[in-house]
């Protein structure tokens, strides 16, 4: 258990050890680096989190997330509320009006088939793109997910990569779960309302078929090639990772 271990080192920017703990089998991580605030070199790929099943407020307050825990094993995890509530990138000496433009927060590999609280996760949260489990799925499918309240609410994303939230539950509380996310545009340009703040737009946006939502499905990568040289990206993430062939240029 690794619950409030960093909880409020608000100071510190370098957590060089966090390798070492790989020999431990983690099952909670409630507010392990909630208001880390500085923080921003720290490596977790070799923490062993097949037994996890907390991750409440675990980075809730990190201005300057990396995608330290993208690779996570989380498909026993219940409790991911506020996991990610006030996180994000913040420009140096800036407040959280400043920001890096294109960062994000990257949860495509993640598996939430034992979640039941959603609530809050990622409220107030400061990032550009957030990217949930699209690739090889026709639906997002929650089956135990008992509440998604303030899930998005304030958050400062424009874009939401994800599929259709499918839930198990039919008595799945929603309330103000797109609250205040004012700057969410969906697919096909579907602007947020207030009138539309619960899970009902919690879908892929398609106004040709009637079903305005505010996601954008799988990612879609467009490469631009520069006049001088070089080469572009966006957004960031590629399906997954695949492989993608460039054809020879002179």
């Amino acid at each position: 258990v690794m619950d409030y271990w960093f909880d409020g080192f608000t100071a510190v920017t370098s957590i060089i050890n966090a390798p070492y703990i790989m020999a431990l089998h983690i099952t909670s991580m409630k507010c392990t680096f909630r208001d880390c605030q500085n923080l921003r070199n720290i490596d977790l790929s070799t923490w062993r989190t097949e037994s996890l099943t907390v991750l409440q407020s675990a980075f809730q307050g990190c201005l300057h997330y990396d995608n330290w825990a993208k690779d996570f094993h989380t498909g026993l995890v219940d409790d991911f509320s506020y996991c990610f509530a006030s996180t994000g990138v913040q420009n140096e000496g800036e407040t959280p009006q400043g920001l890096l433009m294109e960062n994000y927060i990257d949860l495509q590999s993640w598996d939430f088939r034992s979640a039941t609280n959603l609530a809050g996760m990622f409220s107030y949260s400061y990032c550009d793109e957030i990217y949930l489990p699209t690739v090889g799925i026709s639906e997002f499918s929650l089956p135990t997910v008992t509440s998604v309240n303030t899930m998005f609410s304030h958050t400062r994303a424009i874009r939401i990569y994800s599929k259709d939230f499918v839930f198990g539950i039919p008595t799945v509380t929603s309330d103000r779960m797109f609250g205040d996310a004012g700057n969410v545009i969906g697919a096909q340009s579907t602007l947020y309302s207030e009138s539309h703040i619960d899970k009902s737009y919690a879908r892929v946006d398609d106004v040709f078929a009637d079903l305005p939502g505010y996601f954008r499905g799988e990612v879609e990568c467009t490469l631009t090639f520069e006049v001088n040289g070089g080469i572009s990206l966006s957004p960031k993430l590629c399906k997954g990772g695949e492989s993608y062939n460039l054809p020879t240029t002179t």
